[in-house]
């Protein structure tokens, strides 16, 4: 995907911030701040124009710094009858990050041949072609799936939307034997949840430039992409991690205004920022490398990812990240840097 380099302006009129006088503080705090603002939203205006962006900030009393690491066998998910399940092995590698389940995919499984639709862009009307469900069924229906009574860990829907009219395989007619519009589906996204925050995947994934070294072992992942035409036809990727390990129990966050001040700062520096129309900012989990065991197991931190949600057929909807602790922006196209941007450093309540 091209990046585009965006000049991005917040306009604001900000209260005074109940944390303003101080340089940190905890994530009640950082809530109480957004509802200062009016609707919880902020006003962002870049060269494509001006957006009204939501804040989403998890409803939680601390920020933990946590490490993770790969499932076990024994947390597979339940086979639906009549369907079947498969371990996930990227590359045929010698460990699994998940698992494949699906229940009479090849009925509705193809390639698109007309755009999508986000909840987000479109709402939660959004109808694939020819499914029984509604878009809020489908979604009511892939909660319960990847989330069980009692179940751990939990994920959470991130982004939604219908396709409609898919069976156009590559070098292969349409599908005859059904009709065209019975083969819409919709398509899930999820996230997992640790302690209440959502995991955005690792940092690394973000940049335009590798860095100079690439991780040096296992990269557990949190996610899960699910697909449904109706409760007796569906699939779904699930990759999924464990917490392994509590490195602290709370940790400070800077301001809501230090994060808002980083984006503003950024107009004219020369950041590329990537989506053009941002709808979201969102408070998540990144997984760094840690510096001192690059082999081991990777660390959650916490940082705000402002997201482009507006685009149906893009491949991309991250347009920036802020440090939730500093309040630096990470500048995602930045040359190879030696590794830095992806070590997991953080500060405590002892170190303020």
């Amino acid at each position: 995907m091209k990046r585009i380099t965006v000049l991005l302006l917040l306009i604001l009129c900000l209260p005074c911030l109940a944390a303003a006088d101080t340089e940190y503080c905890t994530i009640s705090q950082v809530r109480k701040q957004a509802e200062t603002l009016a609707d919880g939203t902020i006003e962002i205006e870049t060269l494509k124009g001006r957006y009204t962006v939501s804040l989403e900030i998890p409803d939680v009393e601390q920020i933990p710094v946590i490490t993770i690491a790969l499932p076990k066998p024994d947390q597979a998910p339940p086979v639906p009858e009549g369907g079947s399940i498969e371990e996930r092995r990227p590359g045929n590698a010698g460990y699994m990050t998940g698992w494949s389940v699906q229940l009479k995919k090849e009925q509705v499984a193809g390639t698109p041949i007309r755009g999508t639709m986000r909840i987000s862009q479109y709402g939660l009307d959004a109808q694939a072609d020819g499914s029984p469900l509604t878009m809020a069924e489908a979604i009511a229906f892939a909660d319960q799936a990847l989330n069980p009574k009692d179940s751990s860990p939990a994920f959470r829907m991130h982004r939604a939307w219908a396709n409609s009219r898919r069976y156009r395989e590559k070098g292969r007619k349409p599908s005859v034997d059904q009709p065209v519009d019975s083969t819409g589906y919709y398509s899930l996204e999820y996230e997992q949840v640790f302690h209440g925050i959502p995991c955005y995947g690792h940092i690394s994934d973000y940049f335009a430039w590798f860095s100079d070294y690439d991780r040096q072992g296992i990269l557990p992942h949190g996610q899960c992409t699910f697909h449904i035409f109706s409760p007796d036809c569906y699939w779904y990727n699930l990759d999924m991690s464990n917490e392994s390990g509590v490195l602290a129990e709370d940790i400070p966050l800077c301001p809501l205004s230090a994060v808002i001040e980083a984006l503003k700062q950024s107009c004219g520096s020369g950041i590329n920022l990537e989506p053009i129309k941002p709808t979201r900012l969102r408070l998540v989990y990144l997984s760094l490398n840690d510096p001192e065991n690059r082999k081991g197991d990777p660390v959650l931190l916490p940082y705000w990812v402002l997201e482009d949600d507006d685009d149906p057929e893009s491949a991309a909807h991250m347009a920036a990240l802020v440090n939730a602790q500093t309040g630096l922006l990470i500048d995602t196209d930045a040359p190879k840097d030696k590794g830095q941007r992806s070590d997991a450093v953080w500060i405590t309540w002892d170190d303020v």
